[in-house]
């Protein structure tokens, strides 16, 4: 129920093509790797502690589709984002609630531009 191959011609370009189909996967699996490990790389030199400013720090999982770290230093875990420890926005996001308020704007508006 295999294939039939008649001549040495069909045989040599049978094997050729499984060859460069096996090639093919090889290298798409190569360059998978190899950018898996490029991200990994560039993720862990942007990213420090947020307690101690240690750059040894590893991933410590996801949850709901946020990074989290782990500190090697402190053992503290953190998300890697502009926010200040324990706090679930950043900076200039806190800074313009914080203006929108004094200039007046009701509390509803200011929330709403923190939502977005």
């Amino acid at each position: 129920m295999g294939i039939r191959l008649d001549s040495d011609w069909e045989r040599a370009q049978f094997d050729y093509e499984v060859e460069l189909k096996y090639q093919d996967e090889a290298d798409k699996w190569e360059r998978e790797m190899m950018l898996r490990e490029a991200n990994n790389l560039i993720d862990r030199a942007d990213v420090r502690c947020k307690f101690c400013g240690s750059p040894s720090v590893v991933k410590n999982g996801t949850r709901r589709g946020t990074q989290y770290w782990l500190c090697k230093d402190c053992g503290r875990g953190f998300v890697a984002n502009k926010a200040l420890p324990k706090m679930k926005y950043p900076m200039d996001i806190i800074a313009k609630a914080v203006y929108d308020y004094y200039c007046g704007v009701s509390l509803n508006n200011i929330r709403q531009g923190i939502k977005h």
